[in-house]
């Protein structure tokens, strides 16, 4: 059976049509639909047919009419799908049988998805029901406004879908299908707009300067007003020609400048830059994109070259500059993916996490109609394919493409026309600048004989030579012929490690500054090699080693004084791929195996325990880890509050993934699943959801090799949690339903509340709100069993919530008030501002828009002490509602403007809905009649 409102009113057994012949019959069945599954009072009925004007025998007709209309559906095969009950009348249908329940869920499958691909999809399919004016053939007095309600939720979706299908860069597909759009809603200001960027994208200006002027002459005529000052804005922006228009997004963004810090005293290399500088020059006629491939051996400073070089011209790349390490050859950690870089790329050029498509296809899509029409340079360096690079490439000319690898990547240099820049080893007297610029020239004029050796042996290799240099340089008082002889003897000592490795006999030169370290110094070059992330703190560098943090301190000072790490940031230090793989052979022969996973478990506890504290300053209620006390050789980092720990998961978030990977792939399956939890909330807010999978699923892998059932049900959850944001609800039903099993063998009853509420969030998405409802219940019950206040707190407010969403406000706040007072009780204030968001959003909807402002402002203030911006913004747009609905629009507005510049400095997807709301006012103010309201 299906039922539709959305159109003419019909039902449907099979192929055949129920005939409801008389216009009142449908438009009482229609309210019943829009009412489903709930009791509508007779009187309610009356009240909505008649408006007041009821005549006397208005019982006994829709009595009538409800028989009649019974008898009709029962005959054809829809038997008790109308039904009376005590005072009233109930229509049972859901999303699967009845057409406006469908739009609904799939419009708010659209509002949570993961990507704008994934929404344009559902509204799409929402859009498709629609099969004419809602209630074409009803006649009763609610009618109109019911249509006209209906309406609104059809012009909001087209809306939605426009603002996802620019995201998308599908400005063609917007072209030409919005106009028919427009002219059913000529006065909606948002769908204007969308059409003129449309427009303006398709290259057509005076076409969208004309949507403006239509516009502008029919508020003028019929009502008296001007256009709203965002489309005004936007006609602004198209008469002078602004570009970034070309690929605005709902956030903004600074220039991207990711280029990582010039070098000091850059010698040489004059034929390769003036190459470059060719090439640049030819950009400005070109009708392709540029890409140079600088190409040789590990160590000749392909990377140092093409960052010089990109200095010297950035300049000329008003747009900005992009710049990811592959690390193709890195000697411990896999090499950066294409989805990974672009990851990073997209949300540089101003894409919320949020909105970043899960496939690379779709990514480089929306990369590219980023990039079209701007110049920009895109440094791609250590490459170890050209299959990686392909999606990183821009489709339109002006950007300039500088990639550096070992290889010279033939493929890229066939099919991409990429030209090849390919350096060799410096020559003898760009050797022996190199030196001069580094020891001092008289220095080096006085002992020609030695310097010549010093360059033989370092085979002309920058790198080389900057650490022989750095070598010579922490000992002035040494004579050069010294250097030589170490290198010499140095040479003799590393036969064992020779192999077709072109840049083998620099390991001379490592060698002979290696054996100078000191022996903390040396012991902490080697287990550098072990550590799985490109850049280390100095704790972390202090656990590996087994030394305290200071003198970690002193230990990383003298490898950066002898050039073999560098300097990545204050407290913080990077190594050079080449020297990474001399340091882990170095350790793989100088350590033991018990020893190397000794200094592994020591690195990998420093990340847990310093992890573990940051996400409970995150989340300060969380139910923390049961960890073992940190081992004595192992430093953590001191985290004190919200805004350190968030600052701490920026700089470790990365590191912690290869953490993961690293303990997986040695055995130590302890780690993975406590590592993955620590990250789940950072990992969460900033939308990282794809690399949270990849981690849980590491760490599931990890748990069910060790058989260790908490790890399991810990890792179903968090894997759950993620596919609940990719919008896969029926997935995350059956992980937390496999996690729910194994915390009931474990007896553990809070595990068991916190999948309930889980699996309640997604029965709501899954549009069952009364089995989200139980679940909260069920929840409930085991906090309060297991006298887990702050999961009771929890579990209060969303029984509450769910309740609101019933429709049953008062039994909601009830429930929610006693949630603030346990909440209240355990000063947790994350969850007392969830609990007066709830609070604010059951007052609004039984009208009471002072109490729901006050509790509104009270989460608001939460917020701003616990410093979580997102959640105050999406409070703060409730805000803006109820004001709106209270007819103070002025302070609405205000708060919605101040909710807008949140969200957009956030780059949060949610700042279409805001940007949405303000739009809607001048279509209300313009429409003849409006009760000028917006529904929370």
């Amino acid at each position: 059976m299906r039922v539709r409102i959305l159109g003419p009113v019909q039902v449907w057994v099979g192929d055949s049509q129920v005939p409801i012949a008389r216009p009142r019959q449908r438009a009482t069945l229609a309210y019943l639909l829009m009412h489903a599954n709930q009791v509508v009072r007779t009187e309610a009925l009356i009240e909505a047919l008649w408006a007041g004007a009821a005549p006397a025998s208005a019982r006994a007709q829709v009595q009538a009419d409800v028989s009649m209309l019974r008898r009709t559906l029962d005959s054809a095969g829809a038997r008790g799908f109308v039904q009376s009950r005590p005072g009233g009348y109930v229509a049972t249908a859901g999303p699967e049988v009845f057409d406006y329940a469908e739009f609904r869920r799939l419009v708010r499958q659209a509002r949570d998805a993961a990507t704008p691909d994934d929404t344009a999809t559902f509204l799409r399919r929402a859009l498709a029901l629609w099969q004419g004016p809602a209630l074409a053939d009803a006649a009763a007095a609610y009618v109109a406004a019911s249509r006209m309600r209906l309406e609104e939720l059809r012009a909001s979706a087209h809306e939605d879908l426009a603002e996802a299908e620019l995201t998308l860069g599908r400005h063609h597909e917007i072209a030409a299908e919005l106009p028919a759009i427009v002219a059913e809603f000529p006065l909606r200001e948002s769908l204007r707009a969308s059409l003129m960027l449309a427009l303006y994208r398709c290259g057509r200006s005076a076409e969208a300067l004309a949507q403006l002027r239509s516009l502008r002459d029919l508020l003028a005529e019929e009502h008296g007003l001007d256009p709203g000052t965002d489309i005004v804005q936007l006609e602004r922006r198209i008469l002078r020609g602004d570009r970034d228009l070309e690929a605005e997004l709902a956030g903004t963004a600074p220039l991207p400048a990711q280029l990582p810090m010039d070098i000091r005293g850059f010698t040489g290399r004059k034929p390769e830059l003036a190459t470059l500088d060719g090439l640049l020059a030819d950009t400005a006629t070109s009708s392709a994109v540029t890409v140079a491939a600088v190409s040789g051996p590990a160590g000749s400073g392909k990377s140092t070259l093409a960052v010089h070089w990109a200095h010297r011209v950035r300049d000329r790349f008003p747009d900005g500059q992009l710049h990811v390490n592959l690390q193709g050859y890195d000697p411990v950690g896999p090499a950066i993916s294409a989805r990974d870089a672009l990851r990073g790329f997209l949300t540089a050029l101003g894409v919320a996490p949020q909105y970043i498509p899960s496939q690379v296809p779709e990514q480089t899509d929306l990369y590219r109609s980023l990039m079209s029409g701007r110049r920009m340079l895109v440094v791609l360096d250590n490459a170890d394919s050209a299959d990686q690079i392909r999606p990183l490439l821009p489709g339109s000319p002006g950007c300039f493409v500088l990639v550096t690898s070992r290889t010279q990547l033939p493929g890229l240099l066939a099919a991409q026309g990429a030209r090849a820049v390919v350096l060799d080893v410096l020559s003898a007297d760009e050797s022996r600048d190199l030196l001069a610029g580094r020891l001092g020239s008289d220095r080096v004029a006085i002992e020609p004989a030695a310097v010549a050796e010093i360059i033989r042996w370092c085979a002309g290799l920058p790198l080389a030579l900057s650490v022989a240099a750095a070598h010579g340089s922490s000992r002035p008082r040494w004579r050069l012929a010294a250097i030589a002889a170490e290198l010499r003897e140095s040479y003799g000592l590393l036969k064992g490690y020779r192999d077709n490795d072109p840049a083998v006999d620099v390991r001379a030169v490592f060698a002979s500054s290696y054996r100078a370290l000191s022996t903390p110094a040396a012991a902490m070059f080697r287990l550098l090699g072990l550590h799985p992330g490109p850049e280390i703190g100095q704790s972390a560098a202090a656990s590996l080693a087994g030394v305290s943090v200071q003198a970690a301190a002193e230990s990383l000072a003298e490898l950066a004084g002898e050039y073999l790490v560098t300097d990545a940031a204050p407290g913080r230090y990077g190594m050079h791929d080449l020297l990474r793989a001399y340091a882990r052979e170095i350790a793989d022969s100088t350590e033991d195996e018990q020893q190397r996973r000794a200094a592994v478990r020591r690195v990998l506890d420093h990340y847990l325990h310093s992890a573990h504290t940051a996400a409970l300053h995150l989340h300060p209620h969380r139910d923390p880890l049961t960890l073992d006390a940190v081992p004595a050789e192992v430093a953590v980092d001191e985290i004190g509050g919200f805004t350190q720990a968030n600052s701490w998961f920026d700089g470790e978030w990365r590191t912690l993934l290869s953490a993961i990977s690293l303990a997986d792939a040695t055995g130590q399956d302890d780690y993975p699943w406590r590592l993955a939890w620590t990250l789940t909330n950072y990992l969460d807010r900033q939308g990282h959801w794809h690399e949270w999978a990849t981690a849980v699923t590491t760490a599931l892998a990890a748990a069910n090799r060790s058989v260790d059932l908490a790890g399991q049900a810990q890792s179903l959850h968090g894997l759950a949690l993620a596919h609940i944001r990719f919008g896969q609800y029926a997935v995350a039903r059956s992980q937390l339903t496999q996690a729910l099993d194994l915390h009931r063998r474990l007896d553990d009853r809070i595990g068991q509340g916190h999948d309930y509420l889980n699996l309640a969030l997604v029965m709501q998405r899954l549009d069952q709100p009364v089995q989200a409802l139980e679940y909260a219940y069920l929840a409930l019950k085991l906090f309060t069993e297991a006298g887990h206040v702050a999961g009771q707190g929890n579990a209060l407010n969303t029984v509450g919530w769910y309740h609101a969403q019933l429709g049953a406000y008062h039994e909601a706040i009830a429930h929610c008030e006693r949630a603030l007072a346990l909440q209240q009780r355990i000063d947790d204030r994350h969850e007392q501002a969830f609990t007066w968001d709830s609070i604010g959003y059951a007052q609004h909807h039984l009208g009471a828009y002072r109490a729901a402002a006050d509790a509104y402002r009270e989460a608001i203030e939460l917020w701003r002490v616990f410093g979580d911006r997102y959640y105050e913004a999406e409070t703060t747009t409730r805000l803006g509602d109820t004001l709106f609905a209270a007819g103070d629009t002025g302070t609405a507005q205000a708060a919605w403007l101040s909710a807008l510049d949140t969200l957009r400095d956030l780059g949060h997807p949610d700042a279409d809905e805001v940007r949405a709301r303000l739009g809607r006012v001048w279509a209300s103010r313009a429409r003849p009649g409006s009760d000028d309201r917006v529904r929370g």
